[in-house]
């Protein structure tokens, strides 16, 4: 087993300038915090590919174009959970990915709740602890 997830995601804005964030459901890890939709990259494919079928699958939209924005890697210790004890210890790669253009209208696929929100108000969300480094690059 690694000792790291790699994760990617999407920062997506709409016309109005505001990004789309999505509520995690009470019942997964880290239920109740906000975070950008995206997901676990497969051993076989890439980051990009991994966006692409993660944004689909979660929200309903095809990424036609996406440039990278951020990578850090963020120790996942900070975000202990009984429900996933044999992840404690394991940090997460994160590649967060701007959309430049996408097909489709954005919907909670899962179930999830969705919004759109103006950037300044990502700073007063329960976002979860990951997203902040990206909340930074997103505002400079």
């Amino acid at each position: 087993m690694s000792n790291f997830i790699s994760v990617a995601i999407g920062v997506v804005f709409n016309p109005e300038g505001k990004i789309l964030i999505s509520l995690r459901p009470p019942h997964k890890p880290q239920g109740g915090f906000w975070e950008f939709p995206g997901g676990k990259i497969e051993a076989d494919e890439t980051a990009e590919q991994a966006l692409k079928r993660e944004l689909f699958e979660e929200i309903g939209i095809t990424v036609i174009s996406a440039k990278p924005l951020a990578s850090y890697l963020f120790p996942q210790r900070a975000l202990h959970d009984s429900k996933t004890p044999t992840q404690q210890n394991r940090s997460i790669f994160l590649q967060a990915f701007q959309i430049q253009e996408f097909t489709g209208l954005a919907h909670g696929k899962e179930g999830q709740i969705i919004d759109w929100v103006f950037p300044q108000a990502l700073k007063k969300l329960n976002l979860l602890p990951g997203n902040h480094l990206l909340v930074e690059k997103i505002l400079k």
